[in-house]
């Protein structure tokens, strides 16, 4: 009964260990980045790449909320990356596809 006791206490205090314990922060990324590690495979690192279709950036006359919409919900091969990236980080990545433009 002591043993029982105390493997429940112990899940006990884990849990309310790992329930109240201090979330880490979230790292802040650049747009740069973001789109280095999701973008870069198929638009190149300058944006011209063009990989399974993939248009070139730095002649797209897209406007913002098209490129937010284009990067959330994708485009023909293009994933969707609103499930891995918040909406702060998809305004980064626009921000910095406008960057590419020449």
């Amino acid at each position: 009964m002591k043993r029982f006791l105390f493997i429940i206490g112990s899940i006990a205090g884990l849990t309310a260990f790992f329930a109240f314990a201090p979330q880490k922060p979230r790292v802040a990324r650049t747009g740069k980045e973001l789109f280095e590690r999701y973008c870069k495979q198929c638009h190149g690192k300058d944006g011209t790449r063009g990989l399974f279709g993939a248009k070139n950036l730095q002649t797209s006359l897209l406007a913002d909320d098209a490129l937010y919409m284009t990067i959330a919900k994708g485009r023909k091969v293009m994933p969707s990356w609103e499930k891995k990236l918040d909406s702060t980080e998809m305004g980064l990545v626009v921000e910095y596809v406008k960057t590419l433009r020449k």
